[in-house]
C-alpha cells in the first residue's frame, strides 16, 4: 500500500520541478545549525535507499553502481559535524550522473546572494540587471578572478549531464549568484566579497566588488498579458502550470480583451515557465478560445496515466473562439516540464509556430515527487515516472527545438528589448555586434561583408544572409541527424553548443569547409563562399552548410550527392552543376553522342567507392570531369534517398563499414545497386 501511495503521489506531483529546486537556492529561512556526522550519515542512508528504490535509471547497471560508489564515498568524508551545504553541494554532483534535470537537491538553510543577476546570451555571459556602475547588457569577463569557461568547467559538475540548456538557462539565472555556488566554485573572497571584471558598453574593462547580502528578487506574476500594437500581437505569458483558477481567470480576461483588441497575431509566451501539474487543463482552456476542438498528444502514456485521456483528445471547455492569423508558441532554455508539453503538443499537431531557443529537459523525462530530509535542512525531488515521448521530432534525445531559432543578443537585454517581437517585426533573426554579424547559427565579419554588400546577390544586407541560414540550419540539421550536429564540434568541457557559429567568409577561389574533402581530426565550422558565385546569387549555401552539419562521411560520393541533392531540395537557388536541370536527365547525356569529352566509365567506377576517389582529377583544370563526378554522386544518391528513402541513406552516408553495409541496408552489393540506377536512368 505504500508503494502505491508513493506512486500517486509521484503522479500528481511529477511535472512540480521549478527551476529553483534545480538549482537548490532559497533565502531568508532559519539559521543554519550544525548536524552531527550520524545524522548526516542517516539522511544519506535514507536519501540513497528512496533513490534506489523510486529512479528508473538506477534498477541496474553501471549507472547503479556508480551512483552506490559516489553516496560510499561521500558518506566515509564525513567524520566531524560539517556545514549542510557542503554535503548538498557533493550530492549535486552525484545526481548529476543521472542526466536528469527532475531529480534534485537544494539547500533550504539561510542563504546570501550579490545583487547581480546573470543570463547567458548568444553572445556570452552578462548582466542582468544594473548594480554600482554594471549596468545591465554589460559583458562579465571574470567571477571572483576566474574566467567564465572555467566556471562554466565547475557548473558542469553539479548540473545533469548532457543538460546544457538547464545550465544556462536554468543554473546561470537562478542560482549563479547565490552564496551557495559562489563559495563552492571558489568565487568568495575571504571578506565575503565577489569581484566581477566586465566590460562596459564603451569597451571599457572594470572591475566591481560586490558582498554578500540578503537581497531577495521580487517574483512576477504567474500569468500577465499585453498587446504590442506594432506587431498586432496579444501576448499571453505562462509562468508555471500549477495555479490553474488565477490561469483560467487571467486567460479568460485575456481572451475578452483580444475581442476587443482584435490582434492578429497570438503569442503564448512560455520563456519564464517552471513547470507545474496542470497541463492538460491550460491546454483545453487555451485550445478552446483558440477554435481547436481536439488534437493529438505526444505523450499518450503520460495522458493516459495523469489525466485519463486517450492519444487523440477532445477538448472539453467550450469558449468562444478569437479570430487570429498566426499562433505563435515561445520557448528558451528556461522553459522546462510541463510547458515542454504543452509547445510539443502545438508543433507536433501543425496548430503554431514555435519560436525562441530550445528548451531546458529533453523530449523523453522524469517527473519528480518530493522528499525532505529527517535532520539536514535540505529538499529535494526523485524522479519515478518516464514520461515518454512518442510524436515525430527526430532529436528525441535533445530538448525540443523552436520552428525559428531567435537569439538573444546583449544588445537586446541592455536595450530591454524583446527578440521574440522584434523578430515578429523584421522576420530578422541576426545583428549586428561590433565589428561582426551574427545569428542563431551564424556569424561573418563585417569586413567580409563589406566585400559583397551591393551586389546583386539578392540579400538586402548580412542579417538577411545570415537569417537565411538560420533557415538551412533549422531544416537540414533535423532531416540529417537524430542528434544536435554542435556535439561533434565541443572539443573540451568548457565548449557550450550556444556558442558554436558556423563562420563565413568569401573567397576568389571553390566555394568549401574547412578541411576541403577530408574526414577531419579537429572540425572546425567554417566556410568560404566563391565571392562570384555570390555576386550571382548562385553560392552553394545549402550545399556546404550540409558538409558543416554532417562532416563525417563514408563515401565522397554520399558526401557531395547529399549536399547537391539538399541543394535543390532547400536551398533558394538550384545546386551549381546542374542549375535547376533535373539530374537524371542531365546524367543520361554521358552516355549518348553528346557526351562530353569524359572518360564516363573511369569516373563511374568511383561512384560510391569508400572514401576519396584518388584515381581521378577533381580540380577545377579538369572541369569536364569534375563536373561528371558531382552531376552522377548527385544522381546516385538522388536515387538512393528516393527509392529507399532518406533514413537508409544517412546510414550508408556515416557507415564505418561500407561494403559490409550495402548488403546488410540493401540486401544488395554497391555494383548490383549501381546496375540498378543506370537501368533507372536508362528508362527515365
Amino acid at each position: 500500500m505504500e508503494s502505491i501511495k508513493r506512486t500517486k503521489l509521484m503522479t500528481f506531483t511529477l511535472l512540480l520541478t521549478c527551476m529553483i529546486f534545480v538549482v537548490g537556492c532559497s533565502f531568508m529561512q532559519e539559521e543554519e545549525s550544525k548536524v552531527s556526522a550520524g545524522d548526516m550519515d542517516l539522511d544519506l542512508i535514507n536519501f540513497q535507499a528512496e533513490l534506489m528504490r523510486v529512479h528508473p535509471l538506477l534498477e541496474s547497471g553501471p549507472l547503479k553502481d556508480e551512483v552506490i560508489e559516489a553516496f560510499a564515498t561521500l558518506r566515509q568524508s564525513i567524520h566531524t559535524e560539517s556545514q549542510t551545504d557542503e554535503v548538498v553541494w557533493e550530492l549535486k554532483k552525484i545526481l548529476a550522473k543521472l542526466g536528469d534535470e527532475h531529480t534534485h537537491v537544494n539547500y533550504l538553510g539561510k542563504q546570501k546572494a550579490i545583487a547581480l543577476n546573470f543570463k547567458y546570451t548568444n553572445d556570452g555571459l552578462v548582466a542582468n540587471n544594473s548594480v554600482g556602475k554594471i549596468t545591465k547588457g554589460d559583458f562579465i569577463l571574470k567571477i571572483g578572478e576566474k574566467p567564465i569557461p572555467e566556471i562554466i568547467l565547475g557548473l558542469r559538475e553539479v548540473t545533469p549531464k548532457d543538460h546544457e540548456n538547464t545550465l544556462i538557462g536554468g543554473i546561470i539565472p537562478r542560482a549563479l549568484h547565490t552564496e551557495l555556488y559562489l563559495k563552492h566554485l571558489g568565487l568568495l573572497s575571504k571578506d565575503k566579497t565577489v569581484n566581477i571584471d566586465y566590460l562596459n558598453g564603451d569597451g571599457e574593462t572594470n572591475t566591481e566588488t560586490l558582498k554578500l547580502s540578503n537581497y531577495e528578487w521580487k517574483s512576477p506574476d504567474p500569468f500577465e498579458y499585453t498587446f504590442d500594437t506594432e506587431t498586432s500581437t496579444g501576448i499571453f505569458v505562462i509562468r508555471n502550470f500549477m495555479n490553474r483558477s488565477t490561469f483560467e481567470k487571467t486567460w479568460a480576461s485575456f481572451i475578452e480583451t483580444c475581442k476587443i483588441e482584435q490582434p492578429k497575431n497570438i503569442l503564448i509566451d512560455l520563456r519564464e515557465s517552471i513547470g507545474g501539474y496542470n497541463e492538460y487543463y491550460f491546454a483545453d482552456a487555451i485550445f478552446s478560445a483558440l477554435g481547436i476542438k481536439e488534437y493529438t498528444t505526444p505523450y499518450p502514456d503520460f495522458y493516459s496515466h495523469a489525466f485519463k485521456k486517450p492519444e487523440i483528445v477532445k477538448v472539453n471547455k467550450h469558449l468562444e473562439p478569437i479570430r487570429y492569423e498566426n499562433l505563435y508558441i515561445a520557448t528558451s532554455p528556461f522553459t522546462v516540464s510541463a510547458p515542454t508539453i504543452f509547445a510539443a503538443t502545438v508543433k507536433e499537431n501543425g496548430l503554431g509556430t514555435l519560436i525562441g531557443q530550445p528548451v531546458s529537459n529533453n523530449l523523453s523525462f522524469y517527473a519528480s515527487g518530493g522528499y525532505n530530509f529527517e535532520y539536514m535542512n535540505v529538499g529535494a525531488g526523485i524522479a519515478g515516472l518516464h514520461i515518454k515521448y512518442k510524436g515525430s521530432e527526430p532529436w528525441i534525445n535533445a530538448p525540443l527545438q523552436p520552428d525559428v531559432y531567435i537569439p538573444e543578443s546583449a544588445q537586446d537585454v541592455r536595450s530591454g528589448t524583446d527578440p521574440i517581437l522584434k523578430w515578429m517585426a523584421s522576420k530578422d533573426t541576426a545583428y549586428k555586434i561590433g565589428g561582426r554579424y551574427r545569428s542563431y547559427f551564424g556569424e561573418i565579419m563585417e569586413a567580409d561583408w563589406k566585400k559583397v554588400e551591393g551586389q546583386t546577390h539578392g540579400f538586402e544586407s548580412a542579417e538577411d544572409f545570415l537569417t537565411e541560414v538560420d533557415l538551412y540550419v533549422s531544416e537540414i540539421g533535423p532531416l540529417t541527424t537524430d542528434y544536435d550536429w554542435r556535439s561533434v564540434y565541443m572539443h573540451n568541457d568548457t565548449d557550450l553548443h550556444s556558442d558554436l557559429k558556423i563562420k563565413f567568409r568569401f573567397t576568389n577561389s571553390n566555394s568549401r569547409v574547412s578541411g576541403g574533402y577530408q574526414n577531419y581530426r579537429y572540425l572546425d565550422p567554417s566556410l568560404s563562399l566563391n565571392e562570384s558565385l555570390f555576386e550571382e546569387d548562385l553560392a552553394p549555401i545549402a550545399h556546404e552548410i550540409t558538409h558543416i552539419i554532417i562532416p563525417n562521411y563514408s563515401s565522397l560520393t554520399f558526401r557531395e550527392g547529399l549536399a547537391c541533392y539538399l541543394q535543390d531540395e532547400i536551398g533558394k537557388n538550384p545546386s551549381i552543376f546542374n542549375g535547376g536541370k533535373d539530374v537524371h536527365k542531365l546524367c543520361k547525356v554521358y552516355w549518348s553522342d553528346e557526351s562530353p569529352n569524359v572518360d564516363t566509365d573511369d569516373v563511374l567506377k568511383y561512384i560510391g567507392t569508400e572514401g576519396l576517389p584518388n584515381g581521378i582529377d577533381l580540380s577545377i583544370d579538369n572541369l569536364d570531369t569534375r563536373r561528371a563526378y558531382y552531376l552522377l554522386n548527385h544522381s546516385f544518391s538522388t536515387y538512393l534517398i528516393e527509392t529507399y528513402g532518406l533514413d537508409l541513406f544517412m546510414a550508408l552516408y556515416t557507415s564505418k563499414d561500407l561494403d559490409s553495409d550495402y548488403s546488410r541496408l540493401f540486401d544488395k552489393e554497391l555494383e548490383a545497386l549501381k546496375m540498378d540506377w543506370l537501368t533507372y536512368l536508362n528508362n527515365y
